[in-house]
Protein backbone atom coordinates (compact mmCIF):
# COMPACT_ATOMS: atom_id res chain seq x y z
CA UNK A 1 0.00 0.00 0.00
CA UNK A 2 2.70 2.38 0.09
CA UNK A 3 2.51 5.08 -2.79
CA UNK A 4 4.45 7.22 -4.57
CA UNK A 5 4.80 9.73 -7.27
CA UNK A 6 7.80 9.67 -7.86
CA UNK A 7 10.95 9.39 -10.64
CA UNK A 8 14.04 8.86 -10.18
CA UNK A 9 17.03 9.72 -12.67
CA UNK A 10 20.65 9.38 -11.84
CA UNK A 11 23.67 10.46 -13.90
CA UNK A 12 26.70 9.68 -12.50
CA UNK A 13 29.51 11.57 -14.95
CA UNK A 14 32.70 11.86 -12.44
CA UNK A 15 35.46 9.90 -14.16
CA UNK A 16 33.13 9.14 -17.11
CA UNK A 17 34.10 12.50 -18.99
CA UNK A 18 36.72 12.56 -21.54
CA UNK A 19 39.58 14.18 -21.21
CA UNK A 20 39.37 16.38 -24.18
CA UNK A 21 36.26 18.32 -22.85
CA UNK A 22 37.69 18.51 -19.53
CA UNK A 23 40.66 20.05 -20.97
CA UNK A 24 38.83 23.39 -22.44
CA UNK A 25 36.80 24.03 -19.59
CA UNK A 26 39.39 23.32 -17.10
CA UNK A 27 42.15 26.65 -16.66
CA UNK A 28 44.60 24.25 -14.74
CA UNK A 29 44.98 21.51 -17.10
CA UNK A 30 43.91 18.01 -18.16
CA UNK A 31 41.93 16.00 -15.09
CA UNK A 32 43.47 12.84 -15.07
CA UNK A 33 40.60 9.92 -16.14
CA UNK A 34 41.20 7.45 -13.08
CA UNK A 35 39.22 3.64 -12.87
CA UNK A 36 37.74 4.31 -9.43
CA UNK A 37 34.92 2.84 -8.32
CA UNK A 38 31.33 4.69 -7.74
CA UNK A 39 29.40 4.30 -5.08
CA UNK A 40 26.03 6.26 -5.40
CA UNK A 41 23.23 6.12 -1.90
CA UNK A 42 19.87 6.63 -2.69
CA UNK A 43 18.13 9.01 0.16
CA UNK A 44 14.29 7.91 0.18
CA UNK A 45 11.59 10.58 0.60
CA UNK A 46 10.64 11.43 4.01
CA UNK A 47 8.15 9.52 5.06
CA UNK A 48 5.02 12.10 4.80
CA UNK A 49 6.02 12.30 1.39
CA UNK A 50 3.86 10.15 -0.57
CA UNK A 51 5.65 8.50 -3.45
CA UNK A 52 4.13 6.64 -6.29
CA UNK A 53 5.52 2.63 -6.02
CA UNK A 54 3.71 -0.36 -5.30
CA UNK A 55 7.59 -2.38 -3.78
CA UNK A 56 10.41 -1.14 -5.83
CA UNK A 57 11.76 1.61 -7.71
CA UNK A 58 13.75 1.24 -10.80
CA UNK A 59 16.84 4.02 -11.19
CA UNK A 60 18.81 4.38 -14.51
CA UNK A 61 21.51 6.74 -15.83
CA UNK A 62 25.33 6.46 -17.38
CA UNK A 63 28.58 6.51 -16.26
CA UNK A 64 29.89 7.92 -20.07
CA UNK A 65 29.88 6.26 -23.51
CA UNK A 66 32.13 3.52 -23.65
CA UNK A 67 32.90 3.00 -19.75
CA UNK A 68 31.57 -0.34 -19.42
CA UNK A 69 34.59 -1.11 -17.00
CA UNK A 70 33.28 1.25 -13.96
CA UNK A 71 32.56 -0.44 -10.83
CA UNK A 72 28.95 0.85 -9.67
CA UNK A 73 27.33 0.09 -6.81
CA UNK A 74 24.17 1.67 -5.16
CA UNK A 75 23.16 1.47 -1.70
CA UNK A 76 26.01 -1.21 -1.29
CA UNK A 77 24.58 -3.55 -4.30
CA UNK A 78 26.45 -3.77 -7.35
CA UNK A 79 24.92 -2.72 -10.22
CA UNK A 80 25.85 -4.49 -13.79
CA UNK A 81 27.09 -1.27 -16.72
CA UNK A 82 26.25 -2.07 -20.09
CA UNK A 83 29.30 -1.70 -22.29
CA UNK A 84 27.66 1.56 -23.49
CA UNK A 85 28.05 2.83 -20.55
CA UNK A 86 24.42 2.83 -19.45
CA UNK A 87 23.31 1.28 -16.33
CA UNK A 88 19.77 -0.31 -14.70
CA UNK A 89 19.52 -0.89 -11.28
CA UNK A 90 16.18 -2.19 -8.88
CA UNK A 91 15.72 -1.14 -5.28
CA UNK A 92 13.05 -2.20 -3.21
CA UNK A 93 11.28 0.36 -0.99
CA UNK A 94 11.95 0.25 2.84
CA UNK A 95 9.82 -2.65 3.98
CA UNK A 96 8.43 -1.65 7.34
CA UNK A 97 6.16 1.52 7.86
CA UNK A 98 4.80 2.48 11.26
CA UNK A 99 1.38 1.34 12.54
CA UNK A 100 -1.07 0.95 15.65
CA UNK A 101 -3.52 -1.33 16.72
CA UNK A 102 -6.92 0.41 18.57
CA UNK A 103 -9.36 -1.09 20.38
CA UNK A 104 -13.11 -0.94 20.45
CA UNK A 105 -15.39 -3.44 22.50
CA UNK A 106 -16.23 -5.13 18.92
CA UNK A 107 -13.76 -3.81 16.40
CA UNK A 108 -10.12 -3.27 15.71
CA UNK A 109 -8.59 -0.44 13.73
CA UNK A 110 -4.91 -0.73 11.94
CA UNK A 111 -3.96 2.74 11.66
CA UNK A 112 -0.49 2.65 9.16
CA UNK A 113 1.61 5.83 8.56
CA UNK A 114 3.74 7.09 5.93
CA UNK A 115 1.80 5.46 3.45
CA UNK A 116 -1.46 6.84 0.85
CA UNK A 117 -4.48 4.42 0.12
CA UNK A 118 -4.95 1.88 -3.18
CA UNK A 119 -7.59 -0.24 -1.77
CA UNK A 120 -9.21 -1.90 -5.12
CA UNK A 121 -10.77 -4.69 -3.42
CA UNK A 122 -11.32 -5.73 0.53
CA UNK A 123 -12.32 -9.77 1.06
CA UNK A 124 -13.70 -10.87 4.41
CA UNK A 125 -16.21 -13.58 5.98
CA UNK A 126 -16.48 -16.52 3.32
CA UNK A 127 -17.27 -19.28 5.79
CA UNK A 128 -16.35 -17.44 9.09
CA UNK A 129 -19.16 -14.62 10.14
CA UNK A 130 -17.22 -13.31 12.95
CA UNK A 131 -15.80 -10.05 10.90
CA UNK A 132 -18.97 -8.72 9.74
CA UNK A 133 -17.33 -5.86 8.27
CA UNK A 134 -14.17 -4.24 6.97
CA UNK A 135 -13.70 -0.22 5.93
CA UNK A 136 -11.04 1.94 5.37
CA UNK A 137 -10.29 5.51 5.24
CA UNK A 138 -7.70 7.95 4.46
CA UNK A 139 -7.89 10.18 7.15
CA UNK A 140 -4.41 12.01 6.44
CA UNK A 141 -2.01 12.21 3.06
CA UNK A 142 0.12 10.04 4.82
CA UNK A 143 -2.17 7.62 7.05
CA UNK A 144 -4.87 4.68 6.36
CA UNK A 145 -7.15 3.14 8.69
CA UNK A 146 -8.37 -0.13 7.84
CA UNK A 147 -11.43 -1.27 10.43
CA UNK A 148 -12.69 -4.74 11.40
CA UNK A 149 -16.13 -4.97 13.37
CA UNK A 150 -16.82 -8.12 15.30
CA UNK A 151 -19.80 -10.16 15.72
CA UNK A 152 -18.18 -10.30 19.38
CA UNK A 153 -16.11 -8.88 21.70
CA UNK A 154 -12.40 -8.55 20.99
CA UNK A 155 -10.71 -11.68 22.96
CA UNK A 156 -7.26 -11.05 21.36
CA UNK A 157 -5.23 -9.93 18.17
CA UNK A 158 -1.44 -9.67 17.06
CA UNK A 159 0.72 -8.32 14.52
CA UNK A 160 3.76 -9.57 12.75
CA UNK A 161 5.73 -8.84 9.64
CA UNK A 162 5.71 -11.68 6.90
CA UNK A 163 7.97 -10.01 4.50
CA UNK A 164 6.73 -7.33 3.30
CA UNK A 165 2.86 -8.05 4.36
CA UNK A 166 1.91 -6.79 7.78
CA UNK A 167 -0.59 -9.38 9.22
CA UNK A 168 -3.11 -8.66 11.64
CA UNK A 169 -4.52 -12.15 13.31
CA UNK A 170 -7.32 -11.56 15.17
CA UNK A 171 -8.25 -14.09 17.93
CA UNK A 172 -12.02 -15.67 18.40
CA UNK A 173 -13.60 -15.50 21.56
CA UNK A 174 -13.56 -19.50 23.14
CA UNK A 175 -16.99 -20.82 24.11
CA UNK A 176 -17.67 -20.83 28.04
CA UNK A 177 -20.27 -22.40 29.99
CA UNK A 178 -21.57 -19.84 32.64
CA UNK A 179 -21.77 -22.94 34.87
CA UNK A 180 -18.23 -24.02 34.49
CA UNK A 181 -16.55 -21.02 32.96
CA UNK A 182 -12.62 -22.65 33.56
CA UNK A 183 -13.32 -25.96 32.38
CA UNK A 184 -11.42 -26.52 29.29
CA UNK A 185 -9.70 -22.85 29.54
CA UNK A 186 -5.86 -22.90 29.00
CA UNK A 187 -5.21 -20.13 32.26
CA UNK A 188 -1.27 -18.63 32.86
CA UNK A 189 -0.92 -17.64 36.10
CA UNK A 190 2.43 -15.51 36.31
CA UNK A 191 4.11 -15.48 40.25
CA UNK A 192 5.51 -11.65 40.16
CA UNK A 193 9.32 -11.42 40.41
CA UNK A 194 12.05 -11.98 40.26
CA UNK A 195 14.15 -10.41 39.47
CA UNK A 196 13.74 -7.41 41.88
CA UNK A 197 10.41 -7.80 44.50
CA UNK A 198 9.41 -5.71 47.46
CA UNK A 199 10.08 -7.11 51.14
CA UNK A 200 7.83 -7.13 54.44
CA UNK A 201 8.80 -5.31 57.99
CA UNK A 202 9.91 -9.16 58.76
CA UNK A 203 11.56 -9.64 56.00
CA UNK A 204 9.02 -12.10 53.73
CA UNK A 205 10.12 -11.26 49.95
CA UNK A 206 7.36 -10.82 47.29
CA UNK A 207 8.75 -13.42 45.30
CA UNK A 208 8.13 -15.98 47.68
CA UNK A 209 4.73 -15.04 48.43
CA UNK A 210 3.59 -14.57 45.01
CA UNK A 211 4.73 -17.75 44.08
CA UNK A 212 2.92 -19.60 46.94
CA UNK A 213 -0.44 -17.77 46.12
CA UNK A 214 -0.08 -18.99 42.50
CA UNK A 215 0.48 -22.40 43.69
CA UNK A 216 -2.79 -22.47 45.57
CA UNK A 217 -4.70 -20.79 42.69
CA UNK A 218 -3.24 -23.55 40.18
CA UNK A 219 -4.76 -26.08 42.43
CA UNK A 220 -8.54 -24.38 43.03
CA UNK A 221 -8.33 -23.85 38.81
CA UNK A 222 -7.25 -27.42 38.03
CA UNK A 223 -10.37 -28.43 40.41
CA UNK A 224 -12.43 -26.61 38.64
CA UNK A 225 -11.16 -27.96 35.38
CA UNK A 226 -8.93 -25.72 34.21
CA UNK A 227 -5.74 -26.31 32.29
CA UNK A 228 -2.96 -24.08 34.13
CA UNK A 229 0.67 -23.28 33.92
CA UNK A 230 3.08 -21.29 35.93
CA UNK A 231 5.78 -19.01 34.57
CA UNK A 232 7.75 -19.90 36.86
CA UNK A 233 7.96 -22.81 39.73
CA UNK A 234 11.04 -21.55 41.41
CA UNK A 235 12.83 -18.34 42.71
CA UNK A 236 14.91 -18.48 39.43
CA UNK A 237 14.52 -14.63 37.57
CA UNK A 238 12.63 -14.61 35.13
CA UNK A 239 12.46 -11.63 32.69
CA UNK A 240 9.35 -9.83 32.07
CA UNK A 241 9.06 -10.69 27.83
CA UNK A 242 9.52 -14.29 28.30
CA UNK A 243 6.65 -14.59 30.71
CA UNK A 244 4.04 -13.06 28.40
CA UNK A 245 5.92 -14.96 25.25
CA UNK A 246 5.20 -18.14 27.41
CA UNK A 247 1.48 -16.92 27.89
CA UNK A 248 1.43 -16.63 23.83
CA UNK A 249 3.26 -19.59 23.12
CA UNK A 250 0.69 -22.23 24.96
CA UNK A 251 -2.67 -19.90 23.50
CA UNK A 252 -3.46 -18.85 27.11
CA UNK A 253 -6.82 -17.46 27.20
CA UNK A 254 -6.15 -15.46 30.74
CA UNK A 255 -2.80 -14.21 32.28
CA UNK A 256 -3.07 -13.28 35.39
CA UNK A 257 0.41 -11.66 37.08
CA UNK A 258 0.44 -12.03 41.29
CA UNK A 259 2.20 -9.02 43.14
CA UNK A 260 2.10 -8.26 46.48
CA UNK A 261 2.61 -4.28 46.88
CA UNK A 262 4.70 -1.81 48.20
CA UNK A 263 5.65 1.87 47.59
CA UNK A 264 8.68 4.05 47.57
CA UNK A 265 10.16 6.08 50.61
CA UNK A 266 8.66 8.78 51.77
CA UNK A 267 5.10 7.47 51.09
CA UNK A 268 2.75 7.12 53.70
CA UNK A 269 1.53 3.52 53.28
CA UNK A 270 -1.08 3.97 56.15
CA UNK A 271 -2.99 6.19 53.65
CA UNK A 272 -1.91 5.25 50.29
CA UNK A 273 -2.38 0.89 50.28
CA UNK A 274 -5.06 -1.48 49.40
CA UNK A 275 -6.08 -3.98 46.23
CA UNK A 276 -5.04 -2.55 42.84
CA UNK A 277 -5.66 -4.28 39.51
CA UNK A 278 -4.47 -3.55 36.70
CA UNK A 279 -5.46 -4.50 32.60
CA UNK A 280 -4.61 -3.80 28.94
CA UNK A 281 -3.77 -0.46 28.25
CA UNK A 282 -0.73 0.70 26.26
CA UNK A 283 0.39 2.32 28.92
CA UNK A 284 0.30 -0.58 31.34
CA UNK A 285 2.81 -2.97 33.20
CA UNK A 286 4.74 -4.85 30.68
CA UNK A 287 2.52 -8.17 31.39
CA UNK A 288 -0.81 -6.89 30.79
CA UNK A 289 0.41 -5.20 27.26
CA UNK A 290 0.59 -8.29 24.86
CA UNK A 291 -2.69 -8.00 23.33
CA UNK A 292 -3.25 -11.86 22.68
CA UNK A 293 -5.07 -12.53 25.60
CA UNK A 294 -7.31 -11.30 27.95
CA UNK A 295 -4.76 -10.30 30.81
CA UNK A 296 -4.32 -8.71 34.49
CA UNK A 297 -1.92 -7.58 37.24
CA UNK A 298 -3.06 -7.92 40.38
CA UNK A 299 -1.36 -6.15 43.67
CA UNK A 300 -3.68 -7.96 46.22
CA UNK A 301 -2.27 -6.45 49.67
CA UNK A 302 0.13 -3.85 50.49
CA UNK A 303 2.70 -6.50 52.01
CA UNK A 304 5.03 -3.52 53.69
CA UNK A 305 2.08 -3.01 56.47
CA UNK A 306 2.89 -5.40 59.19
CA UNK A 307 -0.30 -6.65 59.59
CA UNK A 308 -0.73 -7.79 55.42
CA UNK A 309 2.53 -9.08 55.53
CA UNK A 310 1.64 -11.03 58.24
CA UNK A 311 -1.54 -12.45 56.66
CA UNK A 312 0.66 -13.67 53.80
CA UNK A 313 2.85 -15.71 55.71
CA UNK A 314 0.04 -17.61 56.87
CA UNK A 315 -1.79 -21.01 54.79
CA UNK A 316 -4.81 -19.07 55.17
CA UNK A 317 -3.83 -15.40 54.26
CA UNK A 318 -2.56 -17.00 50.81
CA UNK A 319 -5.95 -19.02 49.88
CA UNK A 320 -7.33 -15.97 50.51
CA UNK A 321 -5.52 -14.14 48.14
CA UNK A 322 -5.58 -17.29 45.72
CA UNK A 323 -9.73 -17.47 46.20
CA UNK A 324 -9.83 -13.82 45.18
CA UNK A 325 -7.76 -14.31 42.02
CA UNK A 326 -9.52 -17.52 41.01
CA UNK A 327 -12.85 -15.88 41.13
CA UNK A 328 -11.78 -12.82 39.28
CA UNK A 329 -11.01 -15.39 36.41
CA UNK A 330 -14.39 -16.75 36.82
CA UNK A 331 -16.73 -13.97 36.91
CA UNK A 332 -14.47 -12.31 34.01
CA UNK A 333 -15.21 -15.44 32.12
CA UNK A 334 -19.03 -15.85 33.26
CA UNK A 335 -19.47 -12.34 31.93
CA UNK A 336 -17.74 -12.87 28.37
CA UNK A 337 -19.73 -15.34 28.02
CA UNK A 338 -23.26 -13.65 28.25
Amino acid sequence: MRLARIALLVTATGCAASTAARRDSSPTGPVPNLPEPLHLTIVYPDTADPIQAQDSSFLFGSVGRGRSDVVLSINGFPVHVAPNGSWLAWLPLPTHVPFKVEEEERSLTLRVYGVASDVNWMQYGGTDPYVTRMSYAQPAADEVTITLSLAGPVWGYRTRWGGRDLLLEIRRPPVIDPRRPVAGRTIVLDPGHPPLGAKGPAGLWEPVATLAVAQQAKTLLKQAGARVLLTRTDSTPVDLFPRTRFAEEHDADVLVSIHANALPDGVNPFVNNGTSVYYFHPRSAALVRNPWMPSALTEGLFMMIPEQEAMLLTPEGRMRYALGVVRGIEEFLREMAR
